[in-house]
This record gives structure tokens, C-alpha cells and sequence, in this order.
């Protein structure tokens, strides 16, 4: 089938060259837009006749359309279904085959408008103000937690969820995705928290997004004075409040490195690496990994946990660095390599509060209860991970109590399944690790003696430890 040029007027054309505009690639708008990169390609060349109204919504989300751009691109799609022209009859004995795309020119101010200030956010239409959140780059390797957070809140009255999970794991970027997808279908209302709190009405279809610096109080607050509406909050910890659903989101997982045997296809379609590769085309626009690149890759992926912000940070350094010296420097020392965003300047990242990962971790870990903190320190022991069982036997103790902890550990992201293909164990996480290893050696610096567990462990060493 002839392949259609290049010409704005035509669905197809102005599809790329909005794509391209924005400055992303089939594959990361496909992310963007929940669509297979296949369908997307199809639709740039006109293979697609009649593409589905939430379709055309969800890629103009992903673009960031707005008010007169969002509505000039579903007209020129309504324009592609009303004028597409009937697939002639096949000859006897052979398939149907539909023809090739017809141009259809849009008028220029239409044109224009579409095309002009991508580089720019507009506000949201509707009630959403222009402060509202906005995805950052593209959501790759979430496709399953994408469709189940869309279906949990798309219920009636969906009340409070908490989406759960360490710092950098991409919590408030799936949530802010996921209402954009939401506000597009017109399957929800979107606010936030400051234009909640203004609004009389009662509408059921309304989701407030609440920051994940907001207070308790004023969630609570929220929810008293809106009982009727959805809200969804972004936080490393459960809030305890009444009516709470939880929905942990771990790291994108990673497989364990086979040197000598991993298929490089296989692993370069890892979502990790799929995340690192997009990362990087960002900071570098021609960065392309060869197949001899992918075991390094994923030595950084498996360093770094999969952690998303992780990933994003060491990609920045493809500009520098080859994949093999940054799978050396995530082996060796993490932190140094994605501690801070590299466009702080060392003068002031002491002063953008938040930014240091390991920094977020340890505060993380300084809100556990000391019981807990202390079994995390037990399980990090083992780098390969403890079972259940093994570790109800060698810890002693209540099983019941001991359940519980490991509960909480895995609700926040600080215990991981083990091995990811088919999780029989727990283990803590890489980053989370040497940060504990380095609180405990400053402990133990500071007491002048080896302190290999906090004081106070409810739980007796284990004997294989």
C-alpha cells in the first residue's frame, strides 16, 4: 500500500507533524497515548480509516492539545470519517484491500492554531486550573497499572485512594497520566485540591487530585465538606484514614543479568530499559543502543532497581558515558550517579529540598516503626531474599506480628519480590540497602563499635543471617 506524503491537511500528516512538533517519538507517544506502536504508525500513514473517538481524545491528551487545538483536531478527525471513501470490491478470490488515503486539507487559521505554542502548557479546559499537574514525559512499562488505577477510578464514587510506593517510583506521574486520560474520555471531572475546596456543587463525577505535600488535615478537610467525590492521593505510606483503598506501585521490574545467554532483542524490550532508552533520547536525540549494549543496560536497571527517577538520572550521563561505564558506576556507587538532578548546580542542591534520592529514602525509613526498621535491616542481610517460612522459623516471634511487618514493608516499596519472573522470596532493594548500610556504618562510627542491627529488634538474629 503507497505510504501517504506528508501533507498537514490530512489526519495522518498532521498527526506526525504534531508528533514531531512535540518532540517525541512513535514510540514514546504510543506510551503517552496507551496505544500500540503499531496503531500509531498505521494511523500516521492512513492505514486506519476510521480511528475511534477516545483514541483521537487520548492522543490529543498525549500532545497536550488544548481548548481550541484539542477541538481543530477532532474536527479534522470528523472530517476523516465523514469524506473516507468506501474500499472498492476485490476480485473474486482475493482479500479486500482499502485504498490509499485521500489528502484533506484543513483551513489554515485551523491549521495554524493546531500547530502553533506546542512548547507551551495551556490551562486545562473546564474547571481544571492552570496549576493543575501534568505528566512529564512518557509512561512506559505501566500498561497493566495504567488500566487498573483508569478502572478503579472510572467506579462510581470511587471515595479515597492512596497510590503507595518509595520515592522516584512514579507515583504522582501514573496518577496525573491516568487523570488526563480520565478528563479526555469525559469519563471524569479533574480538580485539584485548591479549586475543590471553592466548589458548592456535589458532582459525583468529579476526581480531586491532591498533592502528596498536602496536609492530612486539609484531605480531611476535603473530604467532609465533598463527601461525593473521588480522590486520589500520592504518598509513601498509607494515611490510616477511614475508607482508604491502597494500590502499591513497586519499580518496573528487571530480570537478573545472564551474561552470555540473554537474547539482546529481549532485553532491550525490557520496560526498564525501554524507560532508560527513552530517557536518554532526550538529553541525546541520535542515542541509539546496539545490541551489544543491552547486558550493560541491564546491569544499570538491575543497580538502580528499576526505580523509575533512578533511571531517568543515569540517562542523563549518556552524554558523557558509555552503557558499560554507567552499569559500572550503578554497581559501585548508586547515589553518586543519581543522587541528584544533574542540572543542580553543587552550590545549591543542599537547598532544593527533596531532590537528593537518598535523602528521600532515609526519610522514608526514619518513619518506621523501630521493629520494623530492624526486620528490614535482617532481610537486607540476604541479598538473594527470604521466604516466608524460612523467615517465620529463623526469626521466631509472632507469626502473626511478623506478617503484619512484612505487610507494611511491601506496601511502601521497601521489600521487593523475588526473583521478578516469579516472586518465591522477599528482598529489600538495592537503594534501599546501601542506604541502610550507610546509616548503620555512621551508627556505628559514631558509637566507635560495630552496631549490626538497631537496639530494640523484637526479632532474635537469625542463626543463617
Amino acid at each position: 500500500m503507497p505510504v501517504t506524503p506528508l501533507i498537514p491537511g490530512n489526519f495522518g500528516g498532521l498527526l506526525r507533524e504534531l508528533r514531531s512538533q512535540a518532540g517525541l517519538t512513535q514510540q514514546e507517544l504510543a506510551d503517552l497515548a496507551a496505544l500500540s506502536v503499531r496503531a500509531l504508525r498505521d494511523l500516521e500513514v492512513g492505514r486506519v480509516r476510521q480511528p475511534r473517538r477516545d483514541t483521537v481524545r487520548l492522543l490529543a491528551a498525549a500532545l497536550r492539545l488544548e481548548g481550541e487545538r484539542a477541538r481543530g483536531f477532532e474536527a479534522a478527525w470528523r472530517k476523516l470519517r465523514t469524506t473516507a471513501p468506501e474500499a472498492p470490491a476485490a476480485p473474486a478470490g482475493l482479500p479486500a484491500q482499502a485504498p490509499p488515503p485521500t489528502p484533506l486539507p484543513l483551513p489554515e487559521p485551523l491549521l495554524g492554531s493546531l500547530l502553533g505554542s506546542l512548547a507551551g502548557p495551556t490551562p486545562w479546559p473546564g474547571p481544571v486550573p492552570a496549576a493543575a499537574p501534568r505528566p512529564s514525559g512518557a509512561t512506559v512499562g505501566r500498561e497493566g497499572e495504567l488500566a487498573c488505577l483508569v478502572e478503579l477510578l472510572a467506579e462510581p464514587r470511587p471515595g479515597l485512594l492512596t497510590v503507595v510506593g518509595l520515592p522516584g517510583v512514579g507515583k504522582r506521574h501514573l496518577v496525573v497520566s491516568v487523570a488526563e486520560r480520565l478528563r479526555a474520555t469525559g469519563a471524569r471531572r479533574v480538580l485539584d485540591e485548591r479549586d475543590a475546596l471553592g466548589r458548592p456543587d456535589h458532582d459525583e463525577d468529579a476526581l480531586v487530585v491532591v498533592g502528596a505535600a498536602a496536609p492530612a488535615g486539609r484531605l480531611v478537610e476535603l473530604m467532609e465538606r465533598q463527601p461525593h467525590y473521588g480522590f486520589v492521593v500520592t504518598a509513601c505510606a498509607p494515611l490510616a484514614l477511614p475508607g482508604e483503598r491502597l494500590l502499591p506501585l513497586a519499580p518496573l521490574p528487571v530480570r537478573m543479568p545472564n551474561p552470555g545467554q540473554d537474547d539482546a532483542a529481549e532485553l532491550l524490550a525490557e520496560p526498564a530499559v525501554r524507560l532508560f532508552l527513552a530517557q536518554a533520547r532526550q538529553v541525546l536525540p541520535g542515542f541509539r543502543a546496539a545490541p551489544e549494549d543491552a547486558p550493560d543496560l541491564i546491569r544499570v536497571c538491575h543497580a538502580l532497581d528499576g526505580l523509575p527517577l533512578a533511571l531517568e538520572r543515569a540517562a542523563q550521563w549518556c552524554l558523557l558515558h558509555s552503557p558499560a561505564e554507567l552499569a559500572d558506576w550503578a554497581e559501585q556507587a548508586p547515589f553518586d550517579l543519581v543522587g541528584d538532578p544533574l542540572d543542580a548546580e553543587p552550590s545549591d542542591v543542599r537547598s532544593r529540598a527533596g531532590d537528593r534520592l537518598d535523602e528521600r529514602i532515609v526519610a522514608v525509613l526514619d518513619a518506621l516503626p523501630e521493629a520494623r526498621r530492624g526486620l528490614l535491616e535482617v532481610i537486607a542481610g540476604q541479598e538473594h531474599g527470604w521466604t516466608v517460612p524460612t523467615l517465620v522459623r529463623e526469626l521466631g516471634g509472632s507469626r502473626h506480628g511478623l506478617l503484619r511487618d512484612l505487610h507494611a514493608l511491601v506496601l511502601r516499596g521497601l521489600l521487593l519480590g523475588w526473583p521478578p519472573e516469579q516472586p518465591r522470596a522477599f528482598r529489600v532493594p538495592r537503594l534501599v540497602a546501601h542506604v541502610l548500610r550507610d546509616c548503620r556504618n555512621r551508627r556505628s562510627s559514631a558509637a566507635g563499635t560495630a552496631d549490626d542491627l538497631p537496639p530494640g529488634l523484637p526479632y532474635r538474629t537469625p542463626v543463617s543471617a
